[in-house]
């Protein structure tokens, strides 16, 4: 009679289960601590700047205007006689307006629009911009 020598396994495992869970245990970590700004449903193309960016508060007063000209105020479409009105129902002047206007929309609109809050007793002004990406600016490909 003739027997079969038995293949003894040399090679080690590795149990994946306890490696699925910590991948998962990391992924809903992630998924939790991540937090997210939602942008507003006007399209504007804010143009570049290098100054640092201002901290946001929920008070602050923001007003859009748009590539095509169009004035926003809480996400409606407003003419400047009606931001005028809306802007004289704020009761704190204290507040800081924000101005988010496409870079090719025309100064002079970013000027009628400040003009309009600095009459209803607003002083306090900020021209919101995207920060400038120093690479493409000083036309450096290896930095």
């Amino acid at each position: 009679m003739t027997f079969k020598e038995r293949k003894r396994d040399t090679g080690f495992t590795i149990d994946i289960a306890p490696l699925v869970d910590v991948v998962f245990l990391l992924l809903i970590f992630f998924m939790l601590s991540t937090t997210f700004e939602i942008k507003p449903g006007i399209k504007v193309n804010l143009p570049e700047g290098t100054t640092k960016e201002l901290k946001k508060e929920p008070k602050d007063i923001k007003i859009f205007i748009t590539k095509k000209e169009e004035i926003y105020f809480n996400g409606k479409r407003v003419s400047l006689d009606k931001l005028k009105k809306e802007l004289t129902k704020i009761r704190d002047k204290k507040k800081l307006i924000i101005i988010e206007a496409d870079k090719f929309s025309y100064h002079g609109v970013v000027v009628s629009v400040m003009d309009v809050a600095k009459s209803t007793g607003f002083n306090n002004f900020a021209i919101a911009t995207k920060v400038r990406n120093v690479r493409k600016w000083l036309n450096l490909k290896n930095l």
